[in-house]
């Protein structure tokens, strides 16, 4: 009895990615019940909104696309189609939050240009160039506030 078990359970775990694959095949995704817009913007806090605007048109060539009025929050163009980012300045005294982990990620064509750029502005590097073979090159790094950006150039055949 235990052998024919162990054989079906065998035989399940080797047999379900094709099942699965199979059904998802028969049954079209819905679609999620949104729909979006088509633009996308992510939202940092910061310090010192005015320096922070400065750094992100300085080594990111944003531009403001919209300020409230009365400060406390701007939103910037990105070199990203239809993506905005969103500073909003903290309290005084207050430490902005940081991006839990999360980085804003910009796909760039030429990682160590790109890199030779942060560096002559004076840039904060989290580390080295890390290069996942045949995939991708990655490079960590922060503005003002300590938030964690990176570029990434996507892998291209030789």
């Amino acid at each position: 009895m235990f052998k024919t078990m162990t054989l079906a359970v065998c035989l399940s775990a080797a047999l379900a990615p094709a099942w699965l694959a199979a059904l998802q095949e028969k049954q079209p995704q819905a679609a999620p019940p949104i729909e979006f817009e088509g633009s996308l913007t992510v939202a940092l806090e910061v310090r010192d909104i005015q320096a922070s605007r400065a750094w992100y048109e300085r080594v990111l060539g944003a531009k403001l696309f919209y300020e409230l009025e009365g400060g406390g929050w701007c939103e910037l163009t990105t070199p990203v189609k239809d993506t905005l980012l969103g500073l909003k300045q903290v309290d005084a005294g207050k430490a902005p939050m940081h991006n839990g982990g999360s980085a804003l990620s910009y796909g760039v064509k030429d990682l160590l240009k790109a890199k030779s750029w942060l560096e002559s502005n004076k840039v904060k590097l989290k580390g080295e160039v890390i290069e996942i073979p045949q995939t991708v090159k990655l490079l960590y790094f922060e503005d003002l506030d300590g938030n964690t950006l990176l570029f990434y150039q996507p892998w291209q055949k030789p």
